[in-house]
């Protein structure tokens, strides 16, 4: 019985040994399903064009589209390598889908980080950038776009951006603009928050609409631009609207700051009005400067509405 115990105890320790040997070189990694197990070990590939004009994604990686000092695209994906076509500058990014695999295993690693980065000559002016069914986030920096439309599955990053036509964004992820310039924003996300920060729309109506997230807008310029969330609040500080601002929440509040000669038509169905220096409890409407030049019309139904001097 002693000599069983002896040898379960060697055994034992042996094990542990073979373990720590086993782990420390990397024996022990994530395995996803593919029409069989596959190792997920994330393979890196370079491609070099000619040149990039404009851009197709169809893809579940992260893609970030940047400048730098020639042109170039970087795969890390940890799956199945995606599709980089390139065909007279047009450059297509096809893979297959995350919700397509299904991921098994252990990570005492940190999770590999898959994206596409695709790199552009400082100066170059892409056609255009759109999107199929892309399933990852996207960043795009210090890029010039004759004309963007992404729709995804993600969060969207734009950061001095300049694109010629209306800027659309559709997504069920947060977005964040800084610094991006365009004739007019159309961007609409299902469930996650807005933010943009000075930034120019100046041609055109501007419409963002989030149905459960905070729209928060600061040192922005637009003509005309239209604010809407169902569930969540409103923040627009320090803007400049040449003609007319419409702000509208269900069940939330809204917060602006404006120049004191802005015309402002406030209304709440259950909160309090707090306009300038001019608040008065249990009145849900108030008018001020109706004959100014740009006018915020400000809604909410379940929420209170501030509006202080910037």
């Amino acid at each position: 019985m002693k000599k069983t115990i002896k040898v379960g105890i060697v055994l034992l320790v042996l094990g542990v040994i073979l373990a720590i040997l086993g782990i420390a070189n990397n024996g022990i990694q994530s395995v996803y399903w593919d029409q069989g197990f596959k190792i997920a070990k994330q393979r890196v590939q370079v491609y070099r064009p000619k040149q990039i004009k404009s851009i197709t994604l169809n893809s579940d990686l992260a893609i970030i589209v940047r400048t730098g000092d020639t042109t170039k695209i970087r795969v890390a994906s940890s799956h199945d390598k995606p599709t980089v076509t390139t065909k007279a500058g047009h450059v297509t990014i096809t893979s297959k889908h995350a919700s397509d695999l299904q991921t098994v295993g252990f990570h005492f690693s940190p999770v590999l980080t898959d994206a596409t980065v695709i790199t552009v000559p400082r100066g170059t002016v892409l056609n255009q950038l759109t999107t199929t069914s892309q399933q990852g986030d996207v960043r795009l920096s210090g890029i010039k776009v004759r004309q963007i439309n992404l729709a995804n599955h993600g969060n969207v990053t734009l950061n001095n951006v300049n694109t010629d036509k209306a800027l659309t964004l559709n997504t069920n992820d947060t977005v964040r603009l800084t610094n991006v310039t365009a004739p007019s924003l159309q961007l609409t996300t299902t469930s996650a928050d807005l933010h943009v920060t000075t930034s120019q729309f100046n041609a055109g109506q501007s419409n963002l609409t989030t149905t459960n997230g905070n729209i928060t807008i600061r040192q922005t310029a637009f003509t005309r631009a239209q604010l809407r969330t169902t569930n969540g609040n409103v923040t627009f500080n320090d803007n400049q609207v040449t003609k007319r601002l419409h702000a509208n929440t269900t069940n939330g509040n809204i917060h602006v700051q404006a120049p004191t000669d802005t015309g402002i038509n406030a209304i709440t169905s259950s909160g309090n009005l707090t306009i300038f220096n001019w608040h008065q409890t249990n009145q849900h409407q108030h008018a001020y400067r109706p004959r100014a030049t740009t006018q915020y019309q400000l809604t909410t139904t379940s929420g209170n509405i501030n509006v202080s001097a910037s």
